[in-house]
């Protein structure tokens, strides 16, 4: 698996938490458990989308940014919500992906089940190989994001302060 940079796990970061829940995850074995790795997945994921969409709405909120009468600070506060919203976006197809998985692997196991049911690609360990990607690009751009997020807030923090004048 790709190293993907982590986020600094804070006891008050949720967002951190739900990443840290998801990487674990992924790092587990999926050989011969193939429906519990990406079930155990798709929750991990879905922590993460719900953390996300809160800190997206927080954002959003025109109370979080206070010093945002700065246009560049404005723009750049766009830009953030703009890249959550995109992360949100690919969460949700990564998300449709691991529930596509899981039904294949439902049928796989449960051979009485209609043969036209089974989605057209079944391929257990091959599937969860993709998943395993898609969600290391999602936990890079996670981090990304945070740390501008991070870098943004200090430059609001030195802005309201008078840090350079």
């Amino acid at each position: 698996m790709p190293m993907t940079p982590r986020l600094r796990l804070t006891k008050d970061d949720p967002l951190a938490r739900s990443t840290e829940a998801l990487r674990q995850a992924l790092a587990e074995d999926y050989s011969d458990r193939v429906p519990q790795w990406i079930e155990a997945v798709d929750r991990a994921l879905a922590r993460v989308q719900h953390r996300l969409h809160r800190n997206l709405t927080k954002h959003r909120a025109p109370e979080e940014w206070p010093a945002t009468t700065d246009p560049n600070t404005s723009r750049q506060v766009t830009k953030l919500c703009q890249l959550e919203s995109d992360l949100l976006s690919q969460i949700t197809h990564l998300r449709e992906e691991t529930r596509r998985a899981m039904q294949c692997s439902y049928f796989t196991l449960h051979r009485q089940a209609w043969v036209s049911a089974i989605p057209t690609s079944a391929d257990g360990p091959g599937d969860c190989a993709r998943i395993r990607d898609l969600a290391a690009e999602v936990l890079a751009a996670i981090a990304k994001t945070s740390a501008t997020e991070t870098k943004l807030i200090q430059e609001s923090v030195n802005t309201d302060i008078g840090v350079g004048d």
